[in-house]
Parts: structure tokens; C-alpha cells; sequence
């Protein structure tokens, strides 16, 4: 949440390109400043990640690593962000499988074009916090 007000993300809607995959948010509210991370597999996440508490999940369908639309809509259905990514370049390739995440540059800059991602730094990314 890149604003100064906390934001109430209950209601909201995940989905990839296809308006039958989607994830309904559960009664969750992100302070200013703070990161959610949405899981397809929370089980596994929560194994992976123990020290990360802010998380929800099961998402029934997975985000394509060879390139896949993330789109957000409120409670009311309006869009409000929607994200085109691939694994071609001048996407970094180290974020194909190789163990890296992509993080925003300025976390207000939401956008499909590669020049607002850069590479995590270590393998695994930073989820649920902004990178060091």
C-alpha cells in the first residue's frame, strides 16, 4: 500500500487473463506501507517463508512463469491494477525458473513495461517486505 491511508481489501478480486480464475480476498485491511502477499499454495508458501505472516490463499490457479496477466478489482468490481508480464526479453531471464523474483522499482509505479521491475537481489525474492 503506497498510500498514507490503511486500504480494506476485503471483497477484492484476483484474476489472471481469464475472468474464471478468481480469487476472492478475505476480510483483510493493508496499513500505508505495508505488503500482502498472494499465495496460490498457502501451505507451501507458509513452509517456505515462516517468518512471513502477511499472506492469503488458495488461489485455485496458478500464474504462468512463461508470461501471464495479473489484474485486481475492488469490492465493487472496478479494475484497479492490471499487469501484463513475460520471461522474454527485456525481461530479466533470472526471474524464468531460475530462483528470483521481480520487484517494482517505485512501489507507485505499477506497470507492464520491464523498465518499472528490476531482479531480486538474493534467490527467493523479499515477499511480504520491500527489498533491503
Amino acid at each position: 500500500n503506497p498510500g498514507n491511508e490503511p486500504v480494506r481489501l476485503s471483497g477484492w478480486i484476483l484474476r489472471d487473463e481469464l475472468d474464471v480464475h478468481d480469487f476472492l480476498l478475505p476480510e483483510t485491511f493493508l496499513l500505508p506501507g505495508a505488503y500482502l502477499v498472494l499465495c496460490e499454495d498457502a501451505a507451501r508458501f507458509n513452509r517456505a517463508y515462516p517468518s512471513v505472516a502477511n499472506f492469503v490463499g488458495d488461489f485455485a490457479f496458478g500464474l504462468d512463469n512463461s508470461g501471464d496477466t495479473i489484474r485486481l478489482f475492488d469490492a465493487l468490481g472496478n479494475p484497479m491494477l492490471s499487469l501484463n508480464y513475460d520471461d522474454q526479453a527485456p525481461w530479466p531471464s533470472e526471474a524464468d525458473g531460475g530462483g528470483h523474483t521481480l520487484n517494482l522499482i517505485d512501489p507507485g509505479s505499477f506497470g507492464s513495461s520491464p523498465t518499472v521491475w528490476k531482479l531480486s537481489a538474493g534467490l527467493g525474492g523479499s515477499p511480504g517486505s520491500s527489498e533491503p
